[in-house]
């Protein structure tokens, strides 16, 4: 058991570091799955933790599913889901989470549910094993293996073991490559509105409204609102919780309209001299959409874009230095990253030769000072 487990995971790993972006490494994710735990179909999302709870985002199945179904999966089903449900908990976020279908509710009563009778039963879905886990403080990814109504046909113990084993990697692959899609993304941004020359102070945002790019003008606006975010981690970059609402009104309006929405920042703090917000649709990436927020009024003198420090940094050295800015020992940053301390060790060191810093003080210092003009 312990040679084939051993055999798996090289094999799964060794797929899963080939890949270039996040759509090849989901397809590979779900095919190496499927396999590894003889799945007869399987699915995959990201959860975005906000203030108004956790929102599944790029939902996708190996299975030619009708979107018409996915859709009301989406919309009304998935609040019904026991899996789903239990691994997308509304306040602690669980490190790692593997569950399964029939120790959740008796099948027999939930044969007659409408999410089983309308949707998983037509898909020939009738045991599944849920595993999550968690990418930072508000993600996670979500795969879901399925195997058809069959006498014994359930997953295993062993295979519930092999799920286990597996998710180290799990979430080392899907980290990586989000905090490489958000440098991407937040980089693209970045030289797109310093060719433009715009002169307004500008926000940009993913499909969740997270911040990817906010300039120092901007921020100075929305410290003006006494409900910004104090520092605006690169994975924790959000919109304060009424200027959300806000936005995300917005957006379901300029979806409708195709053109710009403005927002009134009178209606979310005090201060009667803050400009109003011109909400406009971003060229999207990856499939995804992505929003610009531009304050009607100049930039301060002074102020400027330019791409951030951490470009210079590999995907792995910026997360250790975004997790040793924050704080984490390196005995914290190898268990967050499932790293032995030395290969931690030995990434600092070449983050603070590439940033031209001698400790983590000014390893703090710096990437503060970049996400504060950024």
């Amino acid at each position: 058991m312990i040679e084939r487990l051993a055999k798996v995971i090289r094999s799964v790993g060794e797929r899963m570091l080939a890949c270039n972006d996040f759509v090849e490494l989901r397809g590979v994710t779900l095919d190496c799955l499927e396999d590894a735990l003889k799945a007869t179909s399987s699915c995959m999302g990201l959860a975005y933790a906000d203030d108004d709870g956790r929102r599944l985002h790029r939902l996708y199945t190996s299975a030619p599913i009708p979107a018409g179904d996915l859709l009301r999966y989406e919309e009304v089903l998935r609040p019904t889901d026991p899996v789903v449900c239990s691994m997308m908990p509304r306040h602690a976020l669980p490190a790692h989470r593997l569950v399964v279908l029939d120790r959740l509710v008796d099948m027999r009563a939930f044969a007659d549910t409408p999410l089983y009778r309308g949707f998983l039963k037509p898909h020939a879905v009738h045991h599944v094993l849920g595993i999550s886990t968690a990418l930072d403080e508000r993600t996670q990814a979500l795969f879901g293996l399925h195997r058809p109504e069959s006498p014994g046909d359930r997953f295993s113990e062993r295979e519930i073991e092999v799920a286990r084993a597996l998710l180290p990697l799990l979430n080392r692959s899907f980290a990586q490559m989000l905090l490489h899609e958000r440098l991407s993304d937040r980089e693209a941004i970045i030289q797109t509105l310093v060719r433009s020359g715009s002169g307004e102070a500008l926000i940009a945002l993913d499909e969740s409204l997270r911040i990817l790019f906010i300039d120092d003008t901007a921020t100075q606006y929305l410290r003006r609102l006494h409900c910004a975010e104090r520092s605006l981690h690169l994975t924790r970059r959000v919109l304060p919780h009424r200027l959300r609402a806000q936005v995300a009104a917005a957006v379901t309006g300029i979806a409708s309209s195709k053109g710009v929405q403005l927002i009134d920042l009178r209606e979310v703090g005090r201060d009667r001299s803050l400009p109003k917000l011109a909400l406009t649709v971003l060229a999207p990436a990856n499939g995804q959409a992505r929003y610009l927020l531009k304050f009607q009024a100049k930039r301060s003198p002074g102020s400027t874009s330019v791409p951030s420090t951490l470009a210079g940094l590999t995907c792995r050295e910026a997360e250790v230095a975004q997790l040793a800015a924050s704080g984490l020992t390196s005995s914290g940053i190898a268990t967050r990253l499932h790293l032995s301390p030395r290969t931690v060790d030995n990434h600092l060191r070449c983050i603070y030769r590439k940033l031209q810093v001698r400790n983590r003080v000014a390893l703090a210092n710096i990437l503060h000072r970049v996400l504060d003009t950024h």
